[in-house]
């Protein structure tokens, strides 16, 4: 439908992108896309389609919410003229985020997360008048992912359909756009644990500044109504990218069968609300990922889900740097913690393989001010101040503390492979906590192969999971002993 555009992008920061397009006037030249460096921009049809991170009045009477999505006749546009535009969605909040779009032959499907609820906004373009019109949003089912995608979108209407969730594996039917709901399904992965007397609900925790933070409770079998059990917190909080309900076999086998609860937080630095959601947590503001990961972590013990004895919180790569600073800021919150392939040296970090790329996400710590914020949250340089805080405020016994006595049974997880995050992070983490006298609760576990993925095929992916979940089992449903080697 339509002629094809040519674009070509150069990627700036991981957030900033300059993007060219070949010019209606002289289709073998391109030129520069006149959006800020933070939009996307994409087309259909002879539309382009723009996802505004900000606030943007591109021409007078023409004014979008951050979070908006717009489309405009692409020839036009690519001209300079700004007068034909089509909101395609506007946010009633801020909790309100466009999720991505994916098309057919003659619709286009807006996603969004509005209260961390999936609507798909369905959209018919006219090739006579060359025009959008609305035809009708499809509302996923609560606490369940949701994603629909052209199966040939120059031919047909035809959509995969794909839905998800805690207690129920990936299913994949087909439907014709724009009726989503009218699915055949095609396909189910396996069930591999029994669901029956578990649940899944969405909750709020309040942060330290008054934020509301959403997370998911998945409660496992035979818990007694009212009685606390041990629970696993799992988190990310970083790059924009989204916590949602997905299916999980090892959290189902290793916790939720065995009577514990698993609970994942969406917290700031994620992309849950969109791009404001994500900057409330950049740079020097990192620390309210981790408040509000704490906040979580308070709420499941305040509303009896769990004790702080009982509750313990995993995450990789950016999600392992969230977990160590829990470890070293965040001690008496937990019971045990699982840091894997990590980020935990936040001032070397960009001399260190990809580091360099994530200067637009942490900070740069060759910028004094960017530096002190860096160093701050780092768990490799407040080690020795998790020993001052625990007996200065936390009120610990100053022998007890010296020993690391405070510190949760850990748990680091890396791969010699690893060429994203690397793996001298968590060793010199667990080194410094040896010498330093605070380590005998923390145990190592490094793969060989796998690179950032921690394990390089499915029968290395099993030994590090069941690693991790008997760590995380053994240290919370026997809280007074902990694990030791020999129980892993």
């Amino acid at each position: 439908m339509g002629n094809w555009i040519d674009i070509v992008f150069c990627v700036q920061t991981f957030y900033d992108t300059t993007h060219f397009a070949s010019d209606p006037d002289a289709p073998d030249t391109m030129v520069k896309v006149d959006i800020p460096s933070d939009f996307s921009f994409n087309t259909f049809a002879d539309q382009v389609v723009i996802h505004c991170k900000s606030e943007w009045a591109p021409s007078a009477g023409h004014e979008f919410k951050a979070g908006s999505v717009v489309s405009h006749p692409a020839d036009a546009f690519l001209r300079g003229e700004r007068s034909e535009f089509t909101v395609l969605y506007s946010p009633a909040d801020d909790r309100c985020a466009y999720a991505g779009s994916s098309e057919t032959k003659d619709y286009m499907m807006v996603h969004t997360l509005e209260h961390m609820v999936t609507r798909v906004y369905v959209w018919r373009f006219d090739a006579e008048t060359k025009s959008f019109s609305f035809v009708k949003a499809h509302v996923a089912e609560n606490c369940q992912s949701f994603s629909a995608s052209g199966v040939d979108s120059e031919r047909s209407n035809e959509l995969f359909v794909t839905t998800d969730g805690f207690l129920d594996p990936v299913a994949l039917s087909t439907a014709t756009a724009p009726d989503l709901e009218t699915s055949s399904p095609l396909k189910t992965n396996t069930a591999w644990f029994d669901t029956g007397g578990m649940s899944v609900e969405l909750k709020e925790a309040t942060s330290d500044d008054g934020t509301k933070v959403p997370y998911f409770l998945v409660r496992g079998a035979g818990i007694p109504e009212g009685a606390p059990a041990p629970t696993v917190l799992y988190g990310y909080g970083g790059f924009e990218i989204s916590m949602s309900p997905g299916y999980s076999a090892t959290v189902g086998e290793s916790f939720l069968r065995e009577g514990m609860c698993y609970a994942v937080a969406c917290i700031r630095g994620g992309g849950e609300f969109g791009a404001r959601w994500h900057r409330a947590a950049k740079k020097e503001l990192r620390w309210r990922a981790y408040e509000d990961f704490a906040a979580v972590a308070k709420d499941l013990v305040t509303t009896g889900v769990t004790t702080h004895g009982t509750l313990g919180c995993m995450g990789g790569s950016n999600g392992g740097l969230l977990t160590g600073a829990m470890m070293t800021h965040y001690p008496h919150l937990f019971g045990a913690v699982v840091s894997q392939c990590p980020l935990l040296d936040m001032e070397r970090y960009v001399l260190l393989t990809s580091g360099p790329s994530w200067i637009d996400e942490y900070g740069d710590p060759s910028k004094p001010e960017e530096r002190d914020a860096l160093l701050g949250f780092s768990p490799y340089h407040n080690l020795e101040k998790s020993v001052d805080v625990a007996i200065q405020e936390r009120g610990f016994d100053e022998v007890l503390a010296k020993r690391g006595e405070h510190i949760p049974a850990t748990l680091f997880t890396t791969s010699t492979a690893d060429d994203r995050v690397h793996p001298s992070h968590a060793r010199r983490v667990v080194h410094k906590m040896r010498a330093l006298g605070i380590g005998g609760k923390v145990l190592y576990h490094e793969m060989t192969e796998g690179g950032h993925a921690g394990a390089a095929d499915n029968v290395a992916r099993a030994k590090v999971k069941t690693i991790e979940n008997r760590f995380l089992v053994d240290a919370l449903k026997r809280e007074d002993t902990g694990p030791t080697l020999s129980s892993l």
